[in-house]
């Protein structure tokens, strides 16, 4: 299978654990790339990919709320697509500090695709006290390539059976023959 690469952004929120992100309920976005599809073809819309990748320093204060929850959620064009809890010790005495690491993926739709830029976005939000030090996002996308290929015969009169397969150079090469 031939991969056509489209596309990489990176969102670095802080470099560093001192220029901490206080978390609300509300949530608070900690990373937002826009992704270019404007090279992809309608007949290949359907067969992008992206892998999205979010890294964070959490920190939890010790707190009287019982829970202890905080949520990592990521939006394609502001459509929820992955969210994840982190449910931490509601029993903590001191500041708990953890890494988070995050990897998703997604099929966007190809309307979407077709659209030129696909926009992900990750918010974080907390039920209690905490916070974000060092923090970064990222994606890539890109397309699987196929060719319709005739396997019963070199020209189109011997259509009827077709297969899809993998775009190779030998492959575009018998298919420019065929035509």
């Amino acid at each position: 299978m031939s991969i056509q690469f489209l596309d990489m952004r990176i969102s670095q929120g802080s470099t560093m654990d001192a220029q901490s992100l206080n978390l609300v309920r509300s949530g608070a976005v900690f990373g937002d790339i826009g992704l270019q599809t404007v090279n992809v073809t309608p007949a290949n819309a359907g067969l992008v990919r992206v892998t999205l990748n979010a890294f964070a320093r959490l920190s939890v204060d010790v707190s009287i709320i019982v829970q202890n929850d905080v949520t990592f959620s990521i939006y394609r064009n502001n459509v929820l697509i992955f969210s994840t809890t982190y449910p931490g010790n509601i029993n903590n005495t001191t500041t708990q500090y953890e890494m988070v690491g995050i990897t998703a993926v997604d099929y966007p739709p190809s309307t979407d695709v077709l659209t030129g830029q696909i926009q992900y976005t990750i918010v974080a939000s907390a039920i209690r006290t905490a916070s974000l030090g060092a923090r970064s996002f990222s994606g890539n996308c890109r397309c699987r390539k196929w060719i319709v290929e005739n396997i019963k015969g070199k020209s189109p009169e011997h259509s009827g059976i077709f297969s899809i397969v993998p775009i190779k150079k030998a492959s575009v090469e018998k298919y420019l023959r065929m035509l």
